[in-house]
């Protein structure tokens, strides 16, 4: 059986990480962080907002998510993860993972999600998380595959965000042009569904 909600107050540790309870003053060590240099992720770059903003931020933070926990390496801040949208009469998550733009493809994605994983299907009984990547995003793929997520829908998102590009004319984003559609003013992205059930990441993790 599921618990009834997740722990306050949560510190997760694998070899080289420690997760543990997103607080406001993670806002202040996010600041830090550099800009995406990819058009494609600058919506991922940090709002560069005052106190105020950073305190709305957190607010809303506390309001979307059941949990969110913070991913530190030593003393640096280097992502974030969350669970939203929770069912624990059914067990059932979706979850949201960042990282900073310089700490990617250093192992942390999957280091992060198995040391979640290991918790929430471990300790707190829980039965599935589900998530969604845009298609473009082939790094999160690999590592959310290599956990064992599998696909099991691909859809078109509409995204805001990407509103900027240029991807009818902009020649850096050829090889990515098919993952975007403009529908009147709007612009929407490919994107699948992704799902690793309690069955599935115990069969693959208990032969690794």
């Amino acid at each position: 059986m599921s618990i009834a909600h997740f722990p306050l107050d949560v510190e997760l540790c694998s070899e080289r990480l420690t997760l543990r309870t997103f607080r406001r003053e993670d806002l202040d060590a996010e600041n830090q962080w550099p800009d995406f240099e990819d058009l494609i992720y600058h919506h991922y770059n940090p709002p560069r907002d005052d106190s105020h903003g950073k305190d709305h931020r957190y607010l809303q933070s506390l309001r979307l998510f059941n949990i969110k926990l913070s991913i530190f390496d030593g003393e640096d801040l280097v992502g974030y993860v969350g669970l939203y949208e929770t069912n624990f009469e059914t067990g059932e998550s979706w979850m949201g993972i960042q990282f900073s733009a310089n700490q990617r493809n250093r192992g942390y994605c999957k280091e992060s999600l198995e040391c979640v994983c290991n918790t929430y299907f471990g300790e707190w009984g829980m039965k599935s998380i589900r998530l969604e990547v845009a298609a473009f995003n082939h790094p999160g793929i690999r590592c959310y595959t290599s956990v064992g997520w599998q696909t099991t829908k691909q859809f078109w998102h509409p995204h805001s965000y990407q509103r900027h590009l240029d991807f009818e004319n902009d020649e850096r984003l050829d090889s990515l042009r098919h993952h975007f559609r403009r529908i009147d003013s709007n612009v929407e992205v490919d994107y699948l569904e992704m799902e690793l059930n309690v069955i599935r990441y115990n069969e693959i993790h208990s032969v690794l």
